[in-house]
């Protein structure tokens, strides 16, 4: 193996996340888009080996020399100037467990993180959604993966409203990598459009003088508020993933929103209250100021 020190990437890029902030563009575009890679100089950790080396993080506490030893390869096959990127939105945990603010393991997994990478030159990418369309885009992904919940039971057992803030997750993943090695973007850049979206992502990986080719937009559609109903009355008798799996297929394409009403999940007084909470501290966050 080359030396490190001799032939070191630019830079390393964790990208981790949050959820629901477009990670699946940019994974599947890196996946799919091999020339972009190649007259970039990418190396790129897919997700399929992503989550075998991380996880939800319970691989990384288990066997953190594992990913060590990974990202030192890349470094070692990279050419100078190369960018090695793993985009990874499980990384810091689930965003939500009983009764909790968000990302409850946020700083573990950020530590572990830091010390796999300790002596490495990374970067940390990390996208932040307004918590009035974070909140119940989750809660619609979890019915996708089979859940059996209403959202306001759902809502009751998963969080607490006095520890909801991105502000800790944020803290957490500075006061581990260092404030110069952090960047806090905003996922309502998605509104401009994919190809100005992955571009702002790479020119934060530190890209220079790189076009992004057109991308065609993801067929991921949410469920309608038809499809919503019917997941919530199937989905407890469906046995295993696969069935969850043929399920979802299926009302993805003849119960979403695009040829039905969008789920009205947030009550108005929930909608505020959210508001309010980003109102505080969300121009904050991407500015760290």
């Amino acid at each position: 193996m080359k030396s490190v020190e001799k032939n070191k990437p630019t830079q390393i890029v964790f990208h981790l996340g949050a959820h629901k902030t477009a990670t699946s563009l940019i994974q599947k575009f890196l996946n799919n888009e091999e020339g972009f890679r190649k007259d970039n100089q990418i190396r790129h950790i897919d997700r399929t080996d992503s989550d075998t080396l991380i996880g939800w993080g319970d691989k990384l506490k288990k066997s953190p020399f594992v990913l060590r030893r990974r990202l030192l390869r890349e470094c070692s096959y990279g050419s100078e100037g190369s960018t090695v990127i793993l985009s990874h939105e499980n990384a810091l945990g689930r965003p939500f467990s009983p009764a909790s603010g968000l990302y409850p393991k946020a700083n573990g997994n950020a530590r572990r993180l830091s010390k796999v990478a300790e002596h490495l030159p990374v970067k940390v990418i990390f996208y932040l959604r307004p918590l009035e369309t974070f909140v119940p885009s989750y809660y619609m992904q979890s019915i996708n993966e089979g859940g059996v919940l209403t959202f306001h039971k759902w809502f009751k057992k998963n969080i607490d409203l006095s520890k909801l803030s991105w502000k800790p997750v944020v803290e957490n993943i500075v006061d581990h990598f260092g404030a110069e090695n952090v960047e806090i973007r905003d996922f309502r850049e998605i509104d401009a459009g994919n190809k100005i979206f992955l571009s702002n992502f790479f020119a934060a990986c530190g890209l220079k003088n790189f076009t992004v080719p057109d991308y065609k937009k993801l067929h991921n559609p949410s469920l309608s508020e038809q499809g919503l109903k019917i997941a919530l009355l199937v989905n407890p008798l469906l046995e295993n993933w696969a069935q969850r799996k043929s399920m979802r297929k299926f009302l993805q394409a003849n119960f979403n929103n695009n040829n039905g009403d969008v789920p009205k999940l947030l009550t108005p007084e929930l909608r505020e209250v959210l508001a309010g909470i980003d109102a505080m501290e969300y121009e904050s966050l991407l500015t760290r100021k």
